[in-house]
């Protein structure tokens, strides 16, 4: 039997006003996405990301405008969050920077960096009852604007805090490896970011120590160097590039509670 005109007409008219009418709606959807960037960072890192990210996701929208099956989210650099230090840190005693802001594996539309990296350990260290801050500014920006080498500008910047803050006892330099192989350690199950410890003259025996405790607890997730460079901060490096935000994290939630039983 021969279709006729008429019929292929309207299913094909039927075919692209659906078509239209599905654009506008995620058009609609997307101007008008309601769901805040802290509100996201936080669904990100909870305990279900990456397991159940699309369920919760749905679960956050449903929170934010009706029930719907399509959305499209902006993209999300982590700069973009307003990430602050904790207003009742008073006495320090750990003050946390990077150098050079670097990007970690990209998901689900939000591109991850250090500074989060950063203000991440900040606040699990203060979690296990270890007062700490970190730096908010953008040193490699400072840098720039001020025609000065990062050398020059983290001496402003630490010594600005030592003044400030006279309970300072251990400065961090939070950096993520140049290497491009395997930074990935999973351990029972559970995926982290190796953690590399910078040793030199001066903390040769902390970094040890700290370094010990690591792998005896979770063997195989850090490595010592020798690097003879100090402007007394511990550098130490969580993954590189091709680590997601969820291992750097698991990693930072380990070293946070050894660093407290090794100071």
């Amino acid at each position: 039997m021969k279709l006729g005109k008429k019929y292929l007409f309207s299913v094909l008219f039927t075919t692209l006003f659906m078509i239209f009418i599905t654009s506008l709606t995620i058009k609609h959807l997307y101007n008008n996405n309601n769901i805040t960037k802290e509100e996201y960072l936080k669904l990100l890192l909870s305990d279900t990301y990456g397991d159940n990210f699309y369920i919760n996701l749905v679960e956050m929208i449903n929170r934010n405008f009706n029930p719907i099956n399509i959305i499209e989210l902006k993209e999300v650099k982590n700069n973009n969050f307003n990430l602050h230090n904790k207003i009742d840190i008073t006495s320090p005693k750990v003050y946390i920077y990077n150098e050079i802001n670097k990007e970690y594996k990209e998901e689900y539309n939000v591109k991850p960096d250090l500074f989060l990296a950063v203000y991440l350990l900040s606040e699990n260290l203060n979690n296990v009852g270890i007062e700490s801050i970190f730096e908010s500014n953008n040193i490699e920006q400072f840098s720039n604007n001020n025609n000065l080498s990062i050398e020059q500008s983290l001496n402003i910047f630490i010594n600005d805090k030592k003044n400030t803050y006279p309970s300072i006892e251990y400065i961090i330099n939070l950096g993520m490896s140049d290497t491009n192989y395997n930074t990935t350690i999973k351990i029972e199950d559970k995926r982290y970011a190796l953690i590399s410890l910078y040793a030199n003259l001066e903390n040769i025996s902390f970094m040890n120590k700290l370094n010990s405790k690591l792998n005896e607890k979770y063997n195989g997730i850090s490595k010592i160097y020798i690097d003879n460079s100090y402007n007394g901060s511990m550098k130490i490096d969580f993954g590189n590039k091709k680590n997601t935000m969820k291992e750097v994290l698991n990693s930072i939630l380990v070293f946070s509670n050894i660093f407290m039983e090794v100071i």
